[in-house]
């Protein structure tokens, strides 16, 4: 003869029901996120990307005072602290 199920198992299977939904929900939404990120990639062909080689060690000149500073030579990068001298 059927027995019903108990309160417990009945929410045990809405559980496993909601978890497998939400599971497929989150893989579906990534799944469309990376066809977008894909159509995106796509659409970007044509333009090319062109580097201003000149622009770049411009900005780099100017940021090479900081790093010839004394406190700036003076941290070496395998150690967390700065060294004392």
């Amino acid at each position: 003869m059927f027995r019903p199920l108990s309160r417990i198992k009945r929410l045990r299977i809405k559980r496993r029901k909601f978890s497998t939904v939400a599971t497929g929900a989150a893989v579906m939404f990534g799944f469309a996120c990376c066809l977008l990120l894909q159509f995106a990639a796509q659409g970007n062909e044509g333009q090319k990307n062109e580097r201003d080689d000149v622009a770049a060690a411009a900005a780099f000149e100017t940021i090479i005072p900081v790093l010839h500073h004394p406190r700036c030579m003076n941290f070496d990068g395998r150690f967390s602290t700065p060294r004392r001298r």
